[in-house]
């Protein structure tokens, strides 16, 4: 583990002077906006006066809970806090000496990060440690709690020096939201494995309709305590549960299920592009792009054949060049070697498949061992065209057949009789109308 860095008083007051530059630039802001402010430098202090309120920054932790009071409410010295950033010692002598005043055990560095089974460190933002205090207290909640709720607690702002619990403190509500997130990322994939949509018309004035998401989520809420203490208990006042969140989540699955994919194709010895381009309802042509590939198991003495769909992506111009820019660009997003292509599918349209400019003749340039095949459903379409063309009969039967669709679509009455079987009658003196 690397061992944290500890700044020199040097560095310290070369970063108390830059910060000290920053506050005051935010401060003349503020004047050149007409807010009202007493600040007052005392070059022998180093300290600046807001309001009756002072950021002692020759100190060595300005920002300290301890020297301030539980509810700050001048915004000025807020953003100076914020500015200067939060309150991290990571000096270990240091801090061991000061938590053990009151307790047996110590703090521990550590306690700055949430890390993953993978090995992973997620930083706890929110989480500081006063040395005045020799306790840990939550910045965010400090600053801009709202006092007057009525499930507010000061046990995150007064501080926590319970070292023994404090980790088991943060895991509980971690593991809570762990498991919600869980069951809400299960709820989508289950949604959208049946194609259901997932919101209906909730947050629309006037209507008490709900999307197939929230309905499920209330649903499985009555028998799970966790979604019933999520919708139920009026402490909880974040829920994950809005558009913007859902979007978020399907985002999240798809780019992780991208990813897979991805390091399939790259273990992959060679694949294939297969690619082809349809108009959306807005007119914008959309571009599927389909990666062939082999998946060998060695242990078994298998192989697999997979075809994995990368995406749409929309083509505004549609010569060869295009085409090929938007292939290099999705590969290079994917992380893949187009020189490991070896064959390409397209249909039989000449900025596809011509000899001399066209996509697979560009691509065969840089990769000649990828090898350009028509693509066998576009083939099979041309020939069965052709086919119909050529023999008078067929091609009238198609015509009647064509004609008799017609005959009957623009008509409900005529539709409904052929569809169902039932005759439907008119009124002769309606019709003399």
């Amino acid at each position: 583990m690397m061992k944290p860095k500890v700044l020199s008083s040097a560095a310290k007051r070369k970063k108390n002077k830059e910060q000290k530059e920053i506050i005051l630039k935010n401060e003349n802001n503020h004047l050149g906006h007409g807010v009202e402010s007493d600040i007052i430098l005392d070059t022998e202090s180093s300290a600046i006066h807001v309001a009756n309120t002072t950021l002692d920054l020759n100190s060595e932790y300005p920002t300290d809970r301890g020297k301030f009071s539980d509810n700050i409410t001048d915004s000025n010295l807020k953003k100076q806090i914020i500015a200067y950033g939060p309150c991290k010692p990571t000096n270990k002598y240091l801090l061991k000496n000061v938590s053990l005043k009151n307790s047996g055990r110590s703090f521990s560095i550590d306690y700055y990060h949430l890390t993953t089974i993978t090995g992973m460190k997620i930083p706890r933002q929110w989480l500081c440690f006063s040395v005045i205090m020799s306790k840990v207290y939550c910045e965010t909640c400090w600053l801009f709690a709202n006092r007057l709720n009525a499930n507010f607690k000061y046990n995150w702002i007064h501080g926590i020096c319970d070292w023994q619990n404090l980790k088991k403190q943060i895991s509980i509500e971690a593991q809570f939201w762990k498991d919600v997130l869980t069951r809400l990322i299960k709820i989508i994939l289950s949604l959208t494995a049946g194609n259901c949509a997932l919101r209906g018309n909730e947050g629309k004035k006037n209507t008490d309709s709900e999307g197939n998401f929230l309905r499920t989520v209330k649903l499985i809420a009555e028998y799970d305590p966790v979604l019933n203490k999520l919708l139920y208990n009026e402490e909880i006042k974040i829920k994950y549960l809005s558009w913007k969140i859902q979007n978020e989540l399907i985002e999240l699955l798809a780019s992780n299920v991208k990813k897979i994919i991805c390091d399939e194709i790259r273990n992959a010895q060679c694949f294939t592009i297969i690619m082809d381009s349809t108009q959306d309802i807005t007119k914008v042509d959309q571009v599927s792009l389909i990666i062939r590939y082999v998946i060998v198991d060695y242990e078994e003495k298998s192989f697999k054949i997979m075809e994995s769909f990368l995406g749409f992506y929309p083509l505004i111009k549609h010569g060869a060049e295009d085409h090929v820019n938007l292939i290099y660009e999705i590969l290079n997003n994917c992380k893949l070697d187009i020189k490991r292509c070896r064959g390409q599918g397209y249909d039989g349209a000449s900025v596809m498949s011509g000899a001399y400019t066209g996509v697979q003749k560009r691509i065969s340039d840089i990769v000649p061992s990828a090898s350009y095949i028509h693509c066998t459903a576009h083939n099979l379409n041309l020939v069965i065209s052709d086919i119909a063309k050529s023999s008078q009969k067929v091609a009238l039967f198609f015509d009647i057949v064509q004609d008799i669709f017609l005959f009957f679509s623009k008509s409900a009455p005529r539709w409904t009789s052929l569809a169902f079987g039932i005759t439907i009658t008119t009124n002769q003196s309606s019709q003399g109308m």
